[in-house]
């Protein structure tokens, strides 16, 4: 499995910088770092018709969600997106650009969660704050001109784990409806480190095993059930979740786990789309590296959640 070119130059690259892994660094130093690094891969943000800030009350305190409309239309279909960056950083700021590329390329709405971070908050704030976020979106979205029959839920990363987490949550709960899973290279196991992908991958310098280690010890520490369902979702009977578009990265730790779930998903008779990116690394489809193959990855989810959510009216 070789690197592309420029993904091979973009490790080396940083490589070079001689930054500490972000375990050897105070979580708030980490944390600065990724809304800089953002702030200046996003200095030329691509406009959408509106983005506006709602607050909401969620179980643990007030919640921000970011909104982002592609046009007046007063019926949208909504995804409701989760962050990635380990359950430690990241926000609403580093995936602006994303949200903004699926809200224009599919035609929908799309609301992004700023939930709560570990270690201050450790499992189960994001679960619950991502909860709380698209059930008060299928509850009040059709205020906002969203149609509350045509949910989806989405991330990258550690977003991908609660995006899997809520609608897991929303079947059994029976609160209300998800249409659609979008999950992007996401973290699925919480103990196992020794998947192919995560032994042939555990020195990308861009996500380690070790950093993956580290930020399931922020979110679950020590004492904490990890083959909880909404924390590991494989865990959970997928029988009767929502159909799912699942993308992976061929050169990233986390490639098995997201070709493992999507096979869960399909044993129980869930449509899959599915889609494995050739001598690509995590992160590339929320990061602004200059890759031609984030825009393709973008236009792709985009085309799924299009698809899925308009021939649902």
């Amino acid at each position: 499995m070789a690197l592309k070119p420029a993904v091979k130059a973009l490790l080396e690259t940083m490589k070079a910088s001689g930054a500490k892994p972000i375990y050897e660094q105070d979580v708030l130093e980490a944390r600065a770092q990724r809304e800089e690094v953002a702030r200046q891969m996003q200095k030329d943000l691509r406009p959408v018709y509106e983005v506006r800030e709602i607050y909401i009350a969620g179980k643990g305190g007030p919640l921000t969600l970011r909104m982002y409309r592609p046009n007046r239309d007063e019926r949208l279909p909504v995804l409701v997106y989760f962050h990635g960056g380990g359950f430690v950083v990241g926000s609403v700021e580093t995936v602006d650009d994303t949200c903004r590329a699926l809200a224009n390329y599919a035609q929908i709405a799309v609301v992004s969660v700023d939930y709560r971070l570990a270690p201050e908050h450790p499992y189960p704030a994001a679960i619950d704050d991502a909860y709380d976020a698209t059930r008060w979106v299928a509850q009040n979205g059709h205020r906002l001109g969203f149609d509350p029959a045509r949910i989806a839920v989405g991330g990258d990363s550690a977003g991908g784990n609660l995006a899997a987490a809520t609608a897991i949550r929303a079947r059994d709960r029976g609160e209300f409806s998800i249409g659609y899973q979008m999950l992007i290279y996401p973290m699925i196991e919480p103990e196992r480190f020794d998947s192919p992908s995560y032994c042939e991958y555990a020195d990308n310098v861009n996500l380690t095993r070790d950093a993956l280690i580290w930020f399931w010890d922020q979110y679950a520490p020590k004492g904490t059930a990890r083959k909880l369902p909404d924390l590991c979702p494989r865990e959970a009977s997928a029988e009767g979740l929502a159909p799912a578009f699942v993308l992976v990265a061929e050169c990233d730790p986390l490639r098995s786990e997201g070709e493992a779930y999507a096979e869960h998903l399909r044993a129980a008779g869930v449509a899959v789309s599915f889609q494995c990116a050739s001598g690509l690394i995590h992160g590339y489809f929320s990061t602004d590296w200059g890759l031609p193959e984030r825009e393709e990855a973008l236009h792709a989810a985009a085309d799924s959640l299009r698809q899925a959510l308009h021939a649902a009216q």
